[in-house]
C-alpha cells in the first residue's frame, strides 16, 4: 500500500515509495527543468520497483528496489563498474533532494543507480 506508481516531469512512470516520492519528484522536476535549458542528454529508460535481492545475490539483502525507494536510469549505457553517461549535472541534481547516486560508490560503481536515503 505504501508504494504507489508516480508520473515523473520527464513523463516516466516509476513505482515508488510514498516516503521516497517527494524527492524523487521534485528532483525529477529540477532535472527537467534543467534539460529544457542546458542539455540535449535525457533520459530514455527509468526502471523502478523490481522484487530482488542486491546484485541478485540470495544471500545479500533486499535492494532498495524491492522497497520502491531506488530508480535505475538507462541502465543499457550506464553498467554496473563503468562512469556510465549520465552528466554530472544531471546526478548532482538528484543528490541535491537527497538521492544516492550509485557512481559516487567507492567500492562498487553502479552509475544507472540513484536511491533514497531517509535522514
Amino acid at each position: 500500500a505504501n508504494i504507489r506508481r508516480y508520473t515523473l516531469a520527464t513523463g516516466h512512470k516509476a513505482w515508488i515509495h510514498r516516503l521516497a516520492a517527494p524527492a524523487f519528484v521534485c528532483a525529477f522536476a529540477d532535472l527537467e527543468a534543467w534539460i529544457a535549458k542546458h542539455s540535449s542528454w535525457a533520459p530514455g529508460v527509468v526502471q523502478s520497483l523490481c522484487f530482488r535481492h542486491i546484485r541478485w545475490d540470495p544471500k545479500r539483502a533486499l535492494s532498495n528496489h524491492s522497497r520502491g525507494a531506488a530508480l535505475d536510469i538507462d541502465p543499457d549505457t550506464n553498467a554496473a563498474r563503468t562512469e556510465g553517461e549520465i552528466p554530472e549535472e544531471a546526478g548532482s541534481i538528484l543528490e541535491a533532494w537527497g538521492i544516492h547516486w550509485g557512481r559516487r560508490w567507492v567500492s562498487y560503481l553502479d552509475p544507472m543507480h540513484f536511491e533514497y536515503a531517509q535522514k
